[in-house]
């Protein structure tokens, strides 16, 4: 029994040294050796190197001069004209490689790119849009669909830039991108930072996870603009947004961006915070939802400095020029419709006065204002008044209560008496 046990210990341990060899060829076999000129055996000019997974062409390599010394797995070329990689169906996911240096190894198909690499992604689907790439390696393993750009790795399209802080992971078959160790994204009109991104090529939908930061700057307003001052100094102000996840979604120049995890946003002294959200840049519209909480030290920027300058109503006045926080449970602002809704427990709060209902909106165009649902108004300690729906017309500067009224008020007593 003892002589038994030996010899499975035996057998365990040579399974073992054979894995161990199989994963050290897989790995260092691609990786680049010291050869002499002279150890060259074979030469060949004008060549193409293709390696094949289901009998489909799942990689090829276009040189002008390749050549392999005493071991002919394992080619070397000085320069690659082209390349390209396709998922297992035989459909291109990338192509336009190009490389000042490349190692290929035949027998554990694949092929080490080094050196100025440069390659094209590519869109599955009727719908053909590329991202350009751009790295110091680009190691790709055929058996796995797998692949590895390293060193000031970048992707580009259009006017944007993305960054890698570290390795970029390619999936051929599901035709991702990831990013592992963070990234920084960089376009005209705004920043992002993150700890990992992973971008689908074919849906154009990317994942961010961890610090998320976005930093948006602000917008070149023309001369000529229809803007009020109002809009356009709102617009030319930077804002950031901090999160712990986005979806982004691109389609049909539909830029859309859904937000989840103690969400920040704040532009100078405007904050707002919540745990999920919605961006959608065609329909103009940012919603923000659950536990929201607002805060900005003045209402000022509400109206355009000369239609404020032309109030008469000195609590207006006075109400636009202090503080003021909110809670509620959703807030939307639609930037096309200019108005902002917000719902579900709203809370309004100013040094002296305290506002609740069930919605609140705000109509910019009509500069009307709409409280609905146990509509509360407490001002200092004991004066407060009630009422189902309770409008505001800044245009006229006049109230409009309805249904429900109550009000409790308390008269200072005369002490001229």
């Amino acid at each position: 029994m003892t002589q038994w046990r030996h010899w499975r210990y035996l057998g365990a341990l040579a399974w073992l040294i054979l894995i161990t060899l199989f994963i050290a060829a897989l790995y260092t076999d691609i990786t680049p050796k010291k050869v002499l000129l002279e150890d060259k055996t074979i030469e060949i000019k004008n060549s193409v190197i293709a390696g094949y997974r289901y009998g489909k062409v799942s990689w090829k390599v276009y040189c002008d001069y390749i050549w392999a010394g005493k071991n002919k797995t394992l080619f070397y070329a000085k320069k690659v004209n082209s390349g390209l990689v396709n998922d297992a169906s035989g459909e291109r996911v990338m192509d336009s490689i190009h490389s000042e240096d490349i190692r290929i190894n035949t027998q554990y198909p694949s092929f080490d790119a080094r050196a100025h690499v440069s390659a094209r992604f590519y869109q599955r689907g009727s719908q053909r849009s590329m991202i350009q790439v751009f790295a110091d390696r680009f190691l790709y393993f055929q058996e796995t669909s797998f692949g590895l750009l390293e060193g000031h790795v970048s992707l580009k399209r259009g006017p944007y830039t993305l960054f890698s802080h570290d390795k970029v992971t390619l999936d051929s078959e599901r035709n991702t991108a990831t990013f592992e160790k963070g990234f920084h994204l960089i376009s005209p009109h705004y920043d992002v930072t993150g700890d990992r991104m992973v971008i689908d090529i074919d849906t154009r939908i990317s994942e961010l996870n961890g610090k998320i930061h976005i930093s948006r700057k602000g917008d070149t307003i023309p001369l000529n603009s229809s803007l009020d001052i109002r809009e356009k100094t709102l617009r030319q102000l930077p804002s950031s947004i901090t999160c712990d996840f986005i979806r982004e979604t691109d389609i049909e120049g539909n830029h859309s961006l859904e937000l989840h995890g103690h969400i920040l946003a704040w532009q100078t002294d405007k904050r707002i915070a919540g745990d999920d959200g919605f961006y959608s840049e065609k329909e103009g519209l940012f919603q923000i939802e659950r536990h929201v909480q607002f805060h900005a030290k003045t209402l000022g920027w509400v109206l355009d400095p000369i239609r404020k300058k032309n109030l008469k109503n000195k609590d207006i006045l006075k109400a636009l020029g202090e503080p003021v926080s909110f809670t509620c449970e959703t807030c939307m602002f639609d930037s096309k419709k200019r108005s902002l809704l917000l719902s579900g427990k709203v809370v309004i709060i100013q040094p002296d006065l305290v506002v609740t209902c069930e919605r609140f909106y705000y109509d910019d165009t009509l500069e009307m204002v709409s409280l609905t649902g146990h509509v509360s108004l407490q001002k200092g300690i004991r004066d407060r008044f009630e009422c189902e729906a309770l409008y505001l017309d800044l245009k006229k500067e006049s109230f409009t209560s309805k249904e429900g009224i109550r009000s409790l008020f308390y008269l200072k007593k005369n002490t001229h008496e």
